[in-house]
């Protein structure tokens, strides 16, 4: 999904002393990753999907679409620990 007319989304990580962080987030273009957009491109996809990887970086009913449509499939779904958005491997 490519929305030229949006900022892309931008996060500042802020680690203490003690290794807490906190993230501050501008959603940019994230924001407007809708749950059609998400099935739309998985769709096309197709049967190639091998996983799903999904992070909250994203709006949750996107995921939850990602989830939804990698479940139905037999898909397995996991959550990044890049925190980056909705991404599909390629089997």
């Amino acid at each position: 999904v490519v929305d030229r007319s949006a900022s892309t989304g931008v996060a500042l990580i802020c680690v203490d002393a003690k290794g807490e962080n906190q993230i501050a987030v501008a959603a940019g273009a994230n924001a407007g990753i809708t749950p059609a957009s998400v099935g739309a491109a998985l769709d096309a996809l197709g049967p190639s999907v091998g996983a799903v990887l999904a992070s909250l970086e994203v709006p949750l009913p996107a995921v939850e679409a990602a989830a939804r449509w990698a479940h139905a499939r037999g898909v397995p779904v996991g959550r990044g620990a890049n925190h980056g958005a909705v991404r599909a491997s390629r089997r």
